[in-house]
């Protein structure tokens, strides 16, 4: 091994990649948005970041990285307010992986440690596939840590960081887009107008939707959006029943 980076100065390329995520993540994380990562996306179990006795867990005993990461997240903890998380998920991410030689498997917990930083964060960045889009870019990942190293600084590998975090971005948009765009016209205009965590009578969607007839409203949007899954019934055995509801499904439970 060579000597790792231990700089990790911020330069404007950093701040415009910051920059751009921080704006992309603003967009989707609206809850009642159809394009939301909170309702539109597929939670990932991430560990506690600064939780010591868990983090040894993830890594085996003969790796003796035990006290040094517990140093390195003491340090992390104390950066909260100073650094930018998405800087800080990048640099913990370097130094987990610099302390010694990390096997694939083990690479990917602490690409998921730094994403728990992110999404103490921002809770959108929880939905995001950050350690699918690292496993798909490996020489990416090589040519950062080569760089960082020869050039004694962790610039190269923040960027690399960056860019993965954005390129995430994108690609859990697009995983939501795509499914929006199996629904017809008429069950993307019923799901726009209804908000998660309320129930609507058919009457009521009906006035927000401008309609008159309650058969066209039975026909062309509850009946396709209910046997395509997005919505769900308050008393689903009794179909005709005059006090019947609908409510929005999140997409965990489409």
């Amino acid at each position: 091994m060579g000597k790792y980076a231990t700089s990790y100065n911020i330069n404007n390329k950093m701040l415009t990649l910051v920059a751009d995520i921080m704006e992309e993540v603003g967009k989707l994380s609206d809850p009642h948005s159809n394009h939301s990562l909170i309702t539109g996306g597929v939670k990932i179990d991430l560990p506690n970041p600064y939780n010591e006795e868990g983090y040894a867990s993830y890594f085996p005993k003969e790796k003796k990285i035990g006290d040094d990461a517990k140093r390195l997240l003491s340090w992390s903890k104390k950066q909260e307010k100073k650094v930018h998380p998405l800087i800080l998920a990048a640099v913990l991410s370097y130094s987990l992986n610099v302390m010694t030689p990390l096997s694939e498997e083990e690479f990917g917990v602490s690409i998921l440690y730094s994403q728990a930083i992110l999404a103490a964060y921002r809770h959108a960045f929880a939905y995001i596939p950050l350690l699918a889009t690292f496993e798909n870019e490996n020489k990416k990942r090589a040519k950062a840590f080569a760089d960082s190293e020869a050039e004694n600084v962790m610039a190269p590998y923040i960027l690399y960081y960056l860019e993965m975090v954005k390129k995430a971005l994108e690609e859990a948009e697009k995983a939501i887009t795509g499914f929006e765009g199996r629904k017809s016209p008429c069950v993307k205009k019923l799901l726009d107008v209804m908000r998660l965590g309320q129930e609507y009578s058919s009457y009521d969607l009906m006035i927000k939707l401008g309609l008159k007839s309650r058969v066209a409203i039975k026909r062309n949007y509850l009946e396709p959006a209910l046997k395509g899954g997005y919505i769900k019934m308050s008393i689903p055995n009794k179909p005709h029943s005059p006090n019947q509801r609908y409510s929005k499904k999140r997409v965990d439970e489409q």
